[in-house]
């Protein structure tokens, strides 16, 4: 081989390697400042690919089923019957729900009626609200009934689950509670009363009281119910409802609690033509 053409191959093999190096360089520095991005999965803790809540929705399983999966169920802590007159009943229960950061503007529920037997009377469906880690009584109030109770228990059918996040509490707390024994008056047993205060930063169209008079086994022995309406805050209100029949055994206790729908944006006021935001609180 001639000396010239040696040195056009060892220019070539030069140029060669030249461009090798540049190449390699490159792809190191495009390594460097462009990692690797895995695709997302339906198990990474992240909203992403075309899902609509974290790891749930779209491509992955459902937001519902997901949500079923960690979160606890309502508790029921007592059912009972209580006779309004004859052939009519109010039906009561007291629920928990023992999450943290979810409460649902619509738990469905029914009443199952049972007679002496065990054998089911009647049953008497109904739908509530719970916030997070708020325990409540439930009261339906008179309810024509088939035949008389000898129990009853609470089932709760559907709950559709909302995450609410930073919300303490309601605000509604009711104050100077009294029951008072009536004497002589055929139409009334009892009263129960108590001054409703709206500490909230709402205005409210509606509030739920509920009360409750226990005996000294904790068993419910006497409920009412009673809604107040247009509620502003700051506000307070006195409320009184009447028991009209006697009632086996002595109170030793005695409960009233005010609730409001806080899920549904009709239950707010507006103010300066916008409703109010306790959506705010939504995740």
């Amino acid at each position: 081989m001639d000396p010239r053409t040696q040195k056009r191959i060892i220019i070539a093999l030069v140029y060669v390697l030249l461009i090798f190096s540049v190449g390699a360089g490159s792809r190191v520095l495009y390594s460097h400042f462009h990692p690797y991005v895995a695709p997302g999965t339906c198990f990474d803790g992240i909203q992403n690919q075309n899902e609509t809540g974290i790891d749930c929705g779209g491509v992955c399983s459902s937001c519902a089923s997901v949500t079923q999966s960690f979160l606890q169920k309502i508790q029921v802590h007592w059912t009972k019957t209580f006779e309004a007159q004859a052939g009519v009943y109010d039906l009561a229960a007291e629920i928990q729900n023992p999450n943290f950061t979810y409460g649902s503007e619509d738990v469905e529920y029914h009443f199952e009626i049972l007679d002496s037997t065990g054998k089911q009377i009647q049953s008497v469906p109904g739908k509530t609200f719970i916030l997070p880690q708020e325990t409540r009584s439930v009261v339906m109030q008179a309810v024509a009934l088939q035949a008389p109770p000898a129990q009853a228990v609470l089932h709760v059918d559907a709950v559709l689950w909302q995450r609410i996040i930073g919300f303490s509490n309601s605000g509604i707390h009711v104050d100077n509670r009294q029951v008072q024994i009536v004497q002589n008056d055929p139409n009334v047993f009892a009263r129960m009363s108590g001054i409703v205060a709206n500490d909230s930063p709402y205005d409210l169209r509606s509030i739920e009281v509920n009360m409750v008079a226990y005996n000294a086994s904790g068993d419910p022995i006497a409920v009412n119910r009673t809604d107040i309406q247009t509620v502003k805050s700051g506000e307070k209100r006195q409320v009184e409802v009447i028991v009209p029949h006697p009632f086996s055994g002595t109170i030793n206790r005695f409960t009233i609690f005010g609730y409001s729908d806080f899920f549904t944006i009709q239950n707010f006021i507006a103010q300066h033509t916008t409703e109010e935001k306790f959506q705010q609180y939504y995740q």
